[in-house]
């Protein structure tokens, strides 16, 4: 071959060897190795080795989704319980108690509980007094004609304050008023030193106030100061 063909044919092998390159760069063959993207998911997750082999790939299971459980009929949430404030006290009203407004214009306030036995309902009233607690509790004795009316009495402390509890049981004759046979009090007497006393009082025959027992002792437990 003459040699400025072979000059000619030479560059033109050349030629298509550049052409080919570009080529060759683009493509998709499995030998191509693509750097994964790194989405905003995955960076926020700070301390994560998302470069690892291990988490390459990785799939991330969708967060399940709870519904909370229906409560159970008759049950009371504590934390949902209406409060009675009273003065720089706080109280749980009970469960199917009722608040009412004072009967008269010694009490601040009253509770009363569900009506049982055939019974009306007892009401809680609360009430400010002075007075020696003893002898408070002395005079309460004194209006029940039973010498053993007296079923207990405690002092306590809820929510760091000082309460005497008592309860008594019998024929109740209150100030002067007609006999009231099978009748029982609680009450609970919460110092406030420096001033009256507050007084928490609930009457009633016993076939409505025993049912009332358990309510009567959550409503004092439930006592909070600010």
């Amino acid at each position: 071959m003459p040699c400025t063909s072979f000059r000619l044919f030479a560059a033109s092998i050349a030629s298509a060897a550049l052409v080919a390159l570009p080529a060759c760069e683009n493509s998709n063959s499995p030998d191509h190795v693509t750097a994964p993207t790194v989405t905003d998911d995955h960076a926020d997750h700070e301390g994560h080795d998302h470069g690892s082999a291990d988490h390459a790939g990785h799939e991330h299971p969708e967060q399940e989704i709870t519904t909370p459980s229906a409560p159970t009929p008759g049950a009371t949430n504590a934390s949902d319980a209406e409060r009675l404030t009273v003065g720089e006290f706080s109280f749980a009203i009970p469960e199917n108690w009722e608040k009412r407004p004072p009967s008269n214009s010694m009490r601040l306030v009253e509770l009363a509980a569900p009506a049982a036995g055939g019974a009306p309902a007892p009401v809680a009233a609360f009430s400010l007094a002075g007075g020696d607690i003893d002898a408070n509790i002395t005079r309460w004795q004194g209006q029940f004609t039973e010498p053993d009316s007296a079923r207990s009495r405690e002092t306590t402390q809820i929510a760091g304050t000082t309460v005497h509890l008592v309860e008594m049981a019998g024929t109740f004759r209150g100030m002067g008023g007609p006999a009231q046979t099978d009748t029982v009090m609680r009450a609970a007497i919460v110092e406030r030193p420096g001033q009256p006393n507050l007084f928490i009082k609930m009457t009633g025959r016993s076939g409505a106030m025993d049912p009332a027992g358990a309510g009567w002792d959550a409503l004092i437990n439930s006592m909070t100061t600010p």
